[in-house]
């Protein structure tokens, strides 16, 4: 029975990682398209939080869904964008003013709770967010 319950349960969880081309192996370019800016959202591989998908959304408007181990890259407009993730726990709204020609990395982070956890969005470096892009794989359309 036990090998069983071990068996199914890291079927589920594989099954909520990311599958597609390495950032690495996709040629992702790093640069902007002039007058807009390029956005990259990110959840690292991790166990903490890997139960399902993350949707992303920017002013309201679907740009992917994000499992651990994933990333979604798209161009956004200049100006002030309302971040959200929508999850079956705490969804927290996140503020940015994008600049043209400007490249953003967005990690999604999950901080567990007592009863349900929250996700948050973080502006992370290009420095730090780099070296975990090239772990992650593409889930875009």
């Amino acid at each position: 029975m036990r090998i069983v319950f071990v068996c199914l349960a890291f079927a589920l969880l594989v099954g909520c990682t990311a599958s597609g081309p390495l950032f690495t192996e996709k040629g992702q370019q790093v640069t902007p398209i002039a007058g807009e800016s390029r956005v990259f959202v990110y959840r690292v591989d991790t166990i903490i939080g890997s139960g399902g998908s993350v949707k992303f959304l920017d002013d309201g408007v679907d740009k992917g869904s994000i499992n651990v181990g994933g990333y979604i890259t798209y161009t956004a407009k200049p100006g002030y964008h309302a971040l959200l993730t929508e999850t079956p726990g705490i969804d927290k709204l996140f503020h940015l003013e994008m600049a043209a020609g400007e490249v953003y990395y967005l990690r999604i982070d999950y901080n567990p709770g007592t009863w349900t956890g929250t996700f948050t969005t973080n502006v992370i470096p290009e420095t730090t967010a780099l070296p975990q892009l090239k772990l992650t794989r593409y889930q875009g359309k």
